[in-house]
């Protein structure tokens, strides 16, 4: 998200269940993302245009709960 705009850097599609916890890690290193849900690698993305931000957690036509949020270097 960047000045209000959202736009979609890669997407794919997730089943999970009602009640259920799920781990999810976002890995941010030079222009890629990779995400882990679980401790699978999900989903790899790649923008060359953004050099710095923060943080930003949302979803769309879904409601979610986001807790234990830590943000750290990665490994």
């Amino acid at each position: 998200r960047v000045n209000g705009t959202s736009s979609d850097l890669a997407t794919k599609t997730f089943t999970m269940a009602t009640g259920t916890d799920y781990t999810v890690r976002f890995y941010a290193k030079g222009s890629t993302l990779r995400v882990y849900i679980n401790g699978n690698l999900e989903l790899t993305a790649t923008d060359t245009s953004i050099a710095s931000g923060k943080p930003y957690f949302a979803t769309y036509n879904a409601q979610c709960e986001f807790d234990d949020v830590v943000v750290t270097a990665e490994p």
